[in-house]
């Protein structure tokens, strides 16, 4: 069996018509169990800043659930701000 390689962060690039920088959003950036702890995130986030400043962004932005304690002690080494103010509209029918 091929060992699953699950290290990997997705990003999306959002003009802003408002504002004069425009925002990366990191989707998703998930590290294997066994890379916890390596630094394999945090060059995944530094990747991530890189392609973010080259594309004229000034910030990135990303959702982190309350439940995910470890994923914030990442975030805020990376230097992340937390902003407590999340909004959604469940279009679910069966909630």
């Amino acid at each position: 069996m091929l060992p699953l390689l699950a290290d990997v962060i997705s990003l999306h690039f959002i003009p802003q018509l408002a504002l004069n920088g425009d925002i990366c959003r990191i989707s998703y950036l998930c590290v294997s169990e066994r890379a916890r702890g390596r630094g394999v995130g945090a060059l995944l986030e530094e990747h991530a800043e890189s392609l973010a400043r080259q594309r004229g962004c000034d910030r990135i932005e990303l959702y982190c659930h309350e439940r995910r304690t470890d994923a914030h002690r990442f975030y805020h080494r990376q230097q992340y701000l937390e902003s407590p103010k999340y909004l959604y509209k469940s279009l679910d029918d069966a909630n």
